[in-house]
């Protein structure tokens, strides 16, 4: 099979106060297995790789969504190599320890390969947003925090635009989306939710909190770990926060007490 075939904190569960906006530099080296489980995982930067902006540029979506707000079309290509070895890298390796803590049967509901290609790409959409709305240290406008919302929607059609498998693009698009019906892009609460969702949403609010970035600093691991179940509560299945708790006090328990 060829590697495409194989190949949120949220901007608020719950109304939360703390946004996410750019990802801080770092130099992530991953394994090349998922933790516990030896499935093997490609080099996501054969995907990375293969970003054209001249295919970007004609996808007729992303010129609308573009469009709302009268953004220019600019590849921030900082913001993706910080991305790729940083933030999306690590909620890939914390969406994978998750599932190994998963009871068995839940496993079985899980495409880990597409879990895992969408949390590896997930805020690849924030290449396309304007540098000085990432990284503003001051509080974002309403309508910059619309801007930054666009992230999910923008995500979904880069990867679209590179034909990669449509489940993928589903997660990128939807996970910032709650069962409360508070997350974007969609309105209300009717939008196709999976284990697979919930895990990267989980994964992505962990990390986000625990990374220090231009507008503050990073939360200690019992802080972040405090703040996600606040966020995930009542509206997150049992396993899925369960599975979470066990991941942090078994690879993270360092900072947590």
């Amino acid at each position: 099979m060829t590697f495409i075939q194989n190949i949120s904190v949220l901007n608020k569960l719950l109304q939360s106060k703390i946004g996410f906006r750019a990802a801080p530099q770092a130099n992530l080296i991953m394994p090349d297995s998922v933790f516990m489980n030896g499935d093997s995982y490609t080099n996501s930067n054969f995907v990375y790789s293969r970003l054209n902006v001249e295919v970007l540029k004609s996808n007729p979506r992303i010129k609308e969504i573009l469009g709302r707000y009268n953004l220019p079309f600019t590849v921030n290509v900082s913001e993706l190599n910080k991305l790729q070895k940083g933030h999306l890298a690590k909620t890939r390796l914390i969406a994978a320890q998750i599932y190994s803590e998963l009871p068995w049967n839940k496993q079985q509901e899980v495409n880990l390969s597409v879990l895992q290609q969408a949390a590896m790409f997930h805020d690849i959409g924030k290449i396309l947003i304007p540098d000085k709305i990432l990284n503003k240290k001051e509080a974002l406008t309403d309508e910059e925090k619309e801007i930054i919302n666009l992230h999910s929607e923008l995500g979904a059609e880069i990867l679209r635009s590179m034909g990669i498998n449509e489940e993928v693009c589903r997660l990128v698009k939807y996970h910032h989306q709650n069962a409360l019906g508070t997350g974007y892009p969609e309105k209300g609460s009717d939008y196709p939710n999976n284990t697979e969702l919930e895990i990267l949403r989980i994964a992505d609010e962990y990390d986000a909190l625990t990374e220090n970035r231009s507008y503050r600093k990073a939360m200690s691991n019992k802080e972040a770990l405090a703040i996600v179940h606040k966020d995930t509560d009542q509206i997150t299945p049992n396993y899925v926060t369960s599975a979470f708790s066990n991941t942090v006090r078994k690879f993270y328990s360092n900072n947590i007490t």
